[in-house]
């Protein structure tokens, strides 16, 4: 009888330990064994649906400040603030495409405590004034994504034809909306307060507060 090589021998040995092995839990399921146990890893962790909708909130921001920023560094890089057509559209359907992550986030995020809606609403309020305006939460953050699209088209409009000052003009007004789009992550309701210390306050821009600088003062001179 001709013998097999010893290599032959292990790799047959080997095939057949790995055929036993995968039928080994088959078996025991059909005997009504208990398999071996495994975890769970579809279970999420209880209770962090609110950090969750914090963590994808502040996500979809950055992701919205990074399309508008790149937007910018490539209108003030080129000469005269001027981009070509493929360029400018590229650019349009980025910052479209991370608002529009940002506003559905907002609309499918958890609702928050203090805010009702008109399903909500006590009992004394009727329907009619259950679907007023008043009845509507603000949503600075919404205001804030709507008025961030609004200047971006301006930007790459400018940067399709308009002058130098235009260009800069529109370029300020988009940095201010990234501005604005931040405080108003930040200071969304349930979003946790920062933890650091010594930052300075921001400065009230309310207009009902600024002196007026065109206002007479009166004379008391005699």
């Amino acid at each position: 009888m001709r013998q097999l090589p010893v290599r032959r021998l292990v790799i047959s040995a080997a095939c057949a330990a790995l055929l036993l092995g995968g039928a080994a839990p088959l078996a025991a399921a059909e005997n009504g064994a208990p398999g071996p146990a495994r975890p769970n890893a579809a279970a999420p962790v209880a209770g962090t649906e609110a950090l969750l909708h914090q963590a994808t909130t502040l996500g979809d921001t950055g992701g919205v400040l990074g399309a508008i920023s790149d937007l910018i560094e490539a209108v003030t890089g080129a000469a005269g603030g001027q981009l070509g057509t493929q360029e400018a559209q590229t650019h349009s359907d980025a910052v479209r495409h991370a608002i529009g992550d940002a506003q559905r986030g907002s609309e499918s995020g958890p609702k928050s405590a203090g805010i009702q809606d008109a399903h909500t609403l006590p009992a004394r309020y009727g329907a009619d004034e259950a679907k007023s305006p008043r009845a509507a939460a603000p949503d600075p953050r919404g205001e804030a994504l709507t008025t961030l699209q609004s200047r971006a088209d301006r930007l790459i409009e400018a940067a399709r034809g308009g002058s130098e000052k235009t260009v800069k003009e529109r370029v300020a007004q988009l940095v201010q909306g990234q501005v604005d789009l931040m405080a108003a992550t930040l200071a969304a309701d349930g979003m946790p307060r920062t933890s650091l210390q010594g930052l300075p306050e921001a400065p009230s821009t309310d207009v009902h507060t600024l002196p007026d600088p065109t206002s007479a003062r009166p004379d008391h001179r005699g």
